[in-house]
This record gives structure tokens, sequence and C-alpha cells, in this order.
């Protein structure tokens, strides 16, 4: 996963094309089944580095609007544009100047914007449809990963068990990371800080 800016849909900077060819590299031997990427320009440079410099020759990266980032909505991109960073920052999050705190989760920025709420649909949909394309009945959870609280490298995966990636960013993560763990409740964490080209 890289993590873009928030802004506006850029594609990768130089720092960021070393970043996700570096990425592409540390990968290079991770199976990788199924490679799905958002539609922003950089997610995609980013799954395209990855698809490159995997072993696996036929791997193309697949761009989707289902894994996209929260949506800004237009009266954001305007303020940006106009240089108020203060104004699209209050639209984007839904909050008054003097407030503080997480954006309300049925929130919409103006004018096509998209509401945490409407990010975590997506990412449940996404979930449904990773599992229904790539999921695998297992008898038993995977010995490798019985005493694992945290999987530290994608090297490490079971052999058997399809690896589907998905490059995105921070919000949408999150929101897929919450309907993974937290299934069918409502509770929702604060958006976890995912750094760039993470795993």
């Amino acid at each position: 996963m890289v993590v873009c800016p928030w802004t506006l849909d850029n594609p990768l900077t130089a720092y960021g094309r070393q970043q996700a060819e570096g990425l592409g590299h540390d990968w290079k031997d991770v199976h990788i089944d199924a490679l799905y990427s958002s539609t922003s320009p950089c997610a995609y440079d980013t799954a395209l580095q990855i698809a490159e410099h995997n072993h696996d020759t036929t791997l193309k990266a697949a761009k989707g609007s289902l894994f996209d980032n929260r949506r800004m909505g237009q009266q954001v991109i305007a303020a940006i544009h106009a240089g108020d960073t203060e104004l699209a920052a209050n639209l984007y999050m839904g909050l008054r100047p003097s407030e503080n705190g997480a954006t309300p989760r049925h929130y919409r920025p103006p004018v096509g914007g998209n509401s945490p709420e409407d990010v975590a649909f997506r990412a449940k949909t996404c979930l449904i449809r990773l599992l229904k394309h790539h999921g695998k009945d297992l008898d038993e959870p995977p010995k490798e990963f019985l005493d694992e609280v945290v999987i530290n490298s994608p090297n490490v995966l079971p052999k058997g068990i399809p690896h589907a990636v998905i490059v995105s960013h921070n919000i949408f993560m999150s929101e897929l990371y919450e309907v993974m763990f937290r299934w069918d409740t409502p509770y929702r964490m604060m958006t976890c800080n995912y750094g760039l080209g993470e795993w």
C-alpha cells in the first residue's frame, strides 16, 4: 500500500517513484495471486512497479474505483485550487473551525464527496468480492499463524493460500482493516497512520 497525499490525485513524485521501485524490488519474490489498485495515479503507478519487479511475469495490476480513497467533493477541490487549505480542511472534515475530532461517520463533503461510511461500505464490498474470488476453505488456521499477533512480512505467507494485494490509501485501508477485524460491529477506530509503501 502506498499512501498518497490527500489533496489531489497526482502522479508519483520522483521520490515516490523511487519508493515504489524499492517496494517492487522488496516484493520481487513474494507470491501474488492478484494485484488490485485504486484509480489514483500514484497508487496505480505503485501497483505497476510491484507487477514489473515480481518474479511472476504474468502478474498484472487491475485498477478499480472500488479501492479508491475517500472522495473529497468538488467544493474541497475548488478550495484547494484557490489556496484556501483551511476552508478545504473544514469542508472535508465536516467540522467547524472551533471543533476538533474525527469526521462524523455520515458526513459527505459538498458536491460529490464521500462519507467515512461510504468508504466503509466500499471496503466491505471489496472484502466480500475478494473472498468470493480468492477465498479458500480451510479445516484449521495455518499453523504458521497460530501464535502470531502481527505478520511483519509478506514473505511468510503460507503456501496454498491465495495472496491478493491491494494498493490504496490510508482511509480506504483503515476501513478495510476495520471491516475485517470488526465484521458486524458499529465500532470504528480512528484512521490508522500507515506509512508509505507499508505492508
